[in-house]
């Protein structure tokens, strides 16, 4: 990574989409900050984005992975980035704001 000083990891998504456990995804995004860090890259860690396309049968995944997330950031000592939050719309959870999502999967240029 020449040249870089920091990294965000944001991932998972299409993990849970591709029927992928939990467990697996969150073990990957772990690697992914252990690999960051050994670099000596700074490292933010993002939880996963509400899917409008996948809800509310994602939801659960969801909360379980984002779970998972949170407690990696404490114990690599990452910033935790909580997009699932900020981009949430605040009277449907599990949902991400219909002006921010392109597709309801990912987020648009305004989200």
């Amino acid at each position: 990574m020449t040249g870089a000083d920091a990294v965000v990891i944001q991932g998972g998504t299409n993990d849970l989409v591709e029927g992928f456990p939990v467990g697996a995804a969150a073990r990957n995004l772990r690697r992914m900050v252990e690999a960051a860090k050994a670099e000596n890259l700074g490292v933010a860690l993002a939880d996963v984005l509400p899917l409008n396309a996948e809800h509310p049968a994602a939801d659960p995944l969801i909360a379980a992975l984002n779970r998972r997330i949170d407690r990696i950031a404490a114990a690599e000592h990452v910033r935790l980035l909580q997009f699932h939050e900020a981009l949430g719309e605040p009277d449907h959870p599990g949902l991400m704001r219909r002006e921010w999502t392109v597709d309801g999967l990912h987020p648009s240029v305004a989200g």
